[in-house]
């Protein structure tokens, strides 16, 4: 189904606003992660259809839970304790960023995306380390939204 440029400008603006509360506040409101992840969710429909879309959003589920144990585990090495990544290095907003994500792409562009996202994250905090001196968090849902913005301009000016 041909969907419109418009509709991939939709999102921006609640990953907008999403990346700058993250970056002030280092907290993001639901309301505009519910908002972003209905549009990524109209978006999908209308380039992948139902099936595609539950395909991606299944594979994608299953690649960031191998990532989510993989944090467990190093975890489980490193501390000599069974935590959850929830608890302790991960949010609950970068976790459904990542899963209404995990619905818009397929899996190679997923980890394409979680790459970058996880790159931009770490040149954050090394560059906030060798600025501030201490060892701050990663606002990964700011390093995601920026990305997903960028991929969503790139589509709108059909680049």
């Amino acid at each position: 189904m041909p969907i419109t440029p418009f509709l991939y400008l939709a999102p921006v603006i609640p990953l907008s606003v999403m990346v700058i509360s993250d970056i002030k506040k280092r907290s993001v409101d639901v309301t505009w992660l519910i908002i972003a992840g209905c549009l990524m969710l109209l978006i999908s429909f209308f380039r992948n259809g139902w099936n595609e879309m539950l395909i991606f959003g299944a594979l994608n589920i299953f690649i960031f839970s191998i990532l989510l144990c993989g944090g467990a585990l190093y975890w489980r090495v490193k501390y000599r304790e069974w935590v959850l990544p929830v608890d302790k290095t991960i949010g609950m907003g970068d976790i459904l960023l990542i899963l209404f994500s995990g619905l818009l792409f397929d899996p190679r562009s997923f980890i394409h995306i979680l790459l970058v996202s996880m790159a931009c994250g770490l040149v954050w905090w090394i560059v906030t380390r060798m600025v501030t001196g201490r060892d701050e968090t990663v606002p990964l849902v700011s390093c995601m939204g920026c990305v997903l913005i960028l991929s969503f301009l790139k589509e709108a000016l059909q680049l």
